[in-house]
């Protein structure tokens, strides 16, 4: 959800600095939120591992999902 998030808000942004800053901050707020759940010993951490790696699956998803309804609006003149 927050990597969807990042890219709603990243893609409206105009400069790549700015782009990068919620790409990167977005990333160390998932990664200290995995490593809290270990640290916690409410999860292994091949049970984090295997949240990051759907959730990343989920965020290639939604980035070609809301690229394929943009390059649909597009076409149809909107």
């Amino acid at each position: 959800m927050y990597g969807f998030l990042a890219f709603l808000v990243a893609r409206d942004l105009k400069q790549a600095r700015a782009r990068f800053e919620v790409a990167y901050w977005t990333a160390v707020g998932v990664l200290l939120v995995g490593s809290s759940r270990v640290l916690l010993g409410v999860h292994y951490v091949t049970d984090v591992l295997a949240g990051l790696l759907v959730g990343a699956l989920w965020i290639v998803v939604g980035v070609v999902w809301a690229g394929a309804q943009s390059a649909g609006r597009k076409s149809q003149g909107r």
